[in-house]
């Protein structure tokens, strides 16, 4: 059958502590991203100076710092009043600290989505986007003008009330 019945299909024995942490760590190699130790006193007087400078609002760590040394930040930095909150999982985890309420997902912070991306078009191409592009600056509908607060407007650029004669007519007929 396949796997072979969950233990030892495959040559993996994740249930093995001792070849889990060899794998574990041929992966953190692999990855470039090799676990560093946490220094506690260097973070906290991080985000002291960062509760004093008004002008930075968060610090962001992208080292490795396992398990313990994410558990160690967020203890420092709710002793602090700060909030806390990783992003990513395993070697992917990035934790930001921050003097405002942070949220579920942080697209700059994902290591997994590559937001953007090198696109090779041809000179032709890129002439037509660009003279499409102009167009669209210049040349803004109607409706994109003028409109009060609560009215409506069609492309024509009239208005929705013009048409309440011939919504009556049409209710008559």
């Amino acid at each position: 059958g396949r796997g072979g019945g969950g233990r030892g299909g495959g040559g993996q024995r994740w249930w093995d502590p001792e070849w889990r942490n060899a794998k574990l760590a041929a992966m953190r190699e692999e990855s470039g991203r090799s676990r560093v130790d946490l220094d506690e006193d260097a973070v906290l007087e991080d985000m002291r100076a960062m509760l004093r400078d008004p002008s930075r609002e968060e610090l962001v760590m992208r080292e490795n710092v396992g398990r313990e040394g994410a558990e160690a930040v967020e203890r420092l930095a709710r002793s602090l009043g700060l909030h806390f909150k990783p992003y990513g999982r395993g070697t992917n985890t990035v934790l930001a600290v921050s003097k405002v309420p942070l949220p579920d997902y942080r697209a700059d912070l994902d290591a997994r989505r590559n937001a953007t991306r090198d696109v090779e078009i041809s000179d032709d191409t890129w002439r037509v986007v660009a003279a499409a592009l102009e167009r669209a600056e210049t040349h803004r509908p109607a409706a994109a003008k003028h409109v009060r607060f609560g009215e409506q407007q069609t492309v024509d650029g009239r208005r929705s009330d013009d048409f309440d004669d011939f919504d009556d007519a049409d209710a008559s007929a």
